[in-house]
């Protein structure tokens, strides 16, 4: 698998103490600002690269003697959101941030948001990791997981887990599609008054979209319905306006 290259990479080793998750909290950055380049699907030491969180993942060092890991706290504590659910939130200082999450012995990781970018084996526990990047206007980075106890070998809650992350995917997958089947079509069929009347009808300020083309007006109003949870109420908008539309 092709490297990461995350400015920061943020790892949490977790743990349960009387019944309380906590974990082992570090920072791997450069001091010079350059990119991180991470392997994380390998097992052991590699030529060039240095391990980080005790080996969960390695960084290349070889021109790159300065790279700091910061133990930043031994009992970092995810927020609790009941029923074996938990977030923990980072801070995006850069444009983006890797953060790795090594699970208690014995324990799996169900219904993860955003989708995780990767799961191995680490001193026979699951570690998983995201990306995250930072959005316009969004400067935190969150990352939520239910525990649950590991009913089978570790081993084979790993496969569990890759194929339920690629099912999840594949819906995201058509999902996308979908999205975007819908941005090419608005693009194609409306025109500037389209999306000037759209905009008085839903109290938005056109003159916020000057500067910008025909497709990026679009995308930033499909966008501005969609962190609403209003996608489809805006789609409706749209038809009810030009009923020819084929969505």
């Amino acid at each position: 698998m092709a490297p990461e290259y995350p400015p920061v990479v943020v790892i949490l080793d977790s743990r349960f103490e009387d019944e309380t998750l906590l974990g082992n909290l570090n920072y791997v950055e450069n001091p010079n600002g350059r990119l991180l380049r991470v392997r994380w699907h390998v097992q052991g030491p590699v030529a060039d690269f240095a391990p980080i969180g005790d080996g969960v993942a390695y960084v290349y060092r070889k021109d790159e003697n300065n790279i700091l890991e910061i133990a930043a706290s031994s009992d970092a504590t995810p927020t609790p959101l009941g029923n074996g659910r938990y977030q923990w939130t980072e801070g995006l200082q850069h444009d983006a941030l890797m953060f790795i999450l090594i699970l208690p012995p014995e324990y799996t990781a169900v219904a993860p948001h955003p989708k995780p970018m990767g799961t191995k084996l680490f001193n026979e526990r699951i570690a998983i990791y995201w990306i995250a990047n930072r959005a316009e206007g969004n400067f935190h980075a969150g990352f939520e997981w239910t525990l649950q106890s590991s009913a089978d070998s570790i081993e084979a809650e790993l496969v569990a887990l890759n194929q339920r992350y690629l099912t999840l995917y594949r819906e995201e997958t058509a999902v996308e599609h979908t999205r975007a089947q819908i941005r090419q079509i608005l693009t194609e069929r409306l025109d500037d008054t389209d999306i000037r009347m759209l905009c008085f009808d839903e109290n938005l300020d056109y003159e916020n979209l000057s500067g910008q083309n025909k497709r990026e007006k679009i995308i930033t109003l499909l966008l501005h319905f969609e962190r609403r949870n209003q996608l489809d109420y805006f789609l409706r908008a749209v038809k009810s306006m030009r009923p020819d539309l084929p969505f």
